[in-house]
């Protein structure tokens, strides 16, 4: 087993640009393109980078299209027998070259990241202020679009939950909720507005669910460390 390398990850991410901007969302071996991208647009490998060129790879296409998830298991990347070292990038002992080519690929998309963020910001910004003013559909359909933006904050799945539940859409709720906890299970915070999504459903079983892993969660965090 390569020294460093992560444990079974599962890449099973909803396409968002700003996600794909901050970090590399699949492996080279489970992405298809038409060659229209190669042909038309010129979008090539970077032969000088010898990490993350499939990152820069996705990025470059990314500009002139929108990727789309497949659900389901399309390919295996053993991590285990890799020999790039690329795991380790952020140790200290880690070939420093394989930081430079990050901060390359990192500064060829940075206008790019920086957009794309201020889109997020300027959606969370419209939906708050569509809420103020009591228009809460359109502010419920800007929250989700927020979500989908970003798929990793944890505030507008939250806030589109607590409107669908005073809307008397509970089961709606539960369904935005479930899918942000597949996203982001380490936060308890989703785990309880979960639950609470699934009491007023009237499912108190799933509730207890929640709850309890939202509890366990909390107390395992409390725990003094070895």
């Amino acid at each position: 087993m390569t020294p460093g390398a992560p444990g079974p990850t599962r890449f099973a991410y909803d396409y968002s640009e700003l996600l794909l901007l901050r970090r590399n969302l699949f492996p080279p071996n489970a992405a298809m393109f038409d060659m229209s991208l190669v042909r038309e647009h010129a979008v090539r490998v970077d032969e000088s980078l010898d990490w993350f060129e499939d990152w820069d790879l996705w990025l470059s296409m990314s500009a002139h299209t929108a990727f789309v998830h497949v659900a389901e298991e399309v390919g295996i990347y053993r991590m285990v027998l890799s020999q790039s070292g690329i795991w380790l990038w952020a140790s200290p002992d880690a070939d420093p070259r394989i930081r430079q080519h990050k901060a390359k690929v990192e500064a060829r998309h940075a206008q790019r990241r920086r957009a794309a963020e201020e889109r997020h910001r300027a959606l969370r910004s419209r939906a708050l202020a569509l809420r103020t003013e009591g228009r809460i559909e359109e502010a419920l359909s800007v929250w989700i679009a927020a979500a989908g933006s970003d798929p990793l904050d944890p505030e507008p799945p939250v806030v589109a939950a607590r409107l669908l539940v005073a809307a008397g859409r509970a089961n709606d709720a539960r369904a935005v909720l479930e899918s942000a906890v597949v996203r982001m299970p380490k936060l308890p915070g989703l785990l309880v507005e979960l639950a609470r999504a699934c009491e007023q459903a009237g499912e108190p079983a799933l509730a207890a669910v929640a709850r309890s892993r939202a509890n366990a969660m909390a107390q395992a965090a409390r725990a003094p460390k070895a």
